[in-house]
């Protein structure tokens, strides 16, 4: 079954061990023994990365798969926090959006406290669990500040949920993941795209 896509594959459901779990595979045409496409460094930077996080907030890394490559990831029964929101129309309380918010506080705490940027933090990248715990995921935008503690990548991430610096391609640091999670409350609470 299929969850979702991205820029360099797809996610389906899968089995590991006799329990769910979600498999972000590279599409086989990026995943030609050609290993300098972008989509390839994308996979593989998102692969060292979540193999080095352990946090009850970040989404948790099983393993990966040499063939077809893919990272085998826990399953979320809600999906995306998006999902909950536009797709099953959830009545979620004002205390689920504070307890789902302060989970991704917990989560971004525990990037920037390891010097890492997500980049891309949005409903599509939250993952709602069966007790509507959320967990960050999607980590191929994420970057490791080097000492300097500011960015010059330029346009990075989904245009609503860029804070303004990131748009006038500004150095940019930790502020701009704060920025779309303020986004991102505001979109819990009024249930409405940005």
């Amino acid at each position: 079954k299929r969850l979702g896509a991205g820029s360099f594959g797809e996610v389906t459901l899968g089995e590991w061990l006799g329990s769910p779990v979600a498999l972000k595979t590279l599409n086989e045409q990026n995943g030609s023994a050609d290993l300098s496409g972008s989509s390839t460094k994308e996979f593989l930077k998102e692969l060292r990365l979540l193999a080095d996080l352990s946090h009850s907030k970040i989404v948790r890394f099983l393993g990966v798969c040499a063939s077809p490559p893919c990272i085998v990831l826990d399953f979320y029964s809600h999906g995306s926090l998006d999902n909950v929101l536009h797709v099953q129309k959830a009545a979620i309380t004002y205390g689920q959006v504070l307890s789902i918010a302060q989970d991704v506080a917990l989560g971004m705490r525990f990037l920037h406290h390891r010097d890492i940027l997500h980049r891309d933090l949005k409903p599509q990248n939250i993952l709602i669990d069966k007790g509507l715990g959320a967990r960050i995921a999607d980590f191929g935008l994420a970057k490791t500040l080097v000492k300097t503690g500011v960015s010059e990548e330029g346009l990075t991430g989904t245009v609503p949920y860029m804070a303004p610096e990131i748009l006038a391609r500004q150095p940019y640091s930790f502020p701009v993941d704060v920025y779309a999670f303020a986004i991102l409350l505001n979109e819990m609470i009024a249930s409405e795209r940005p």
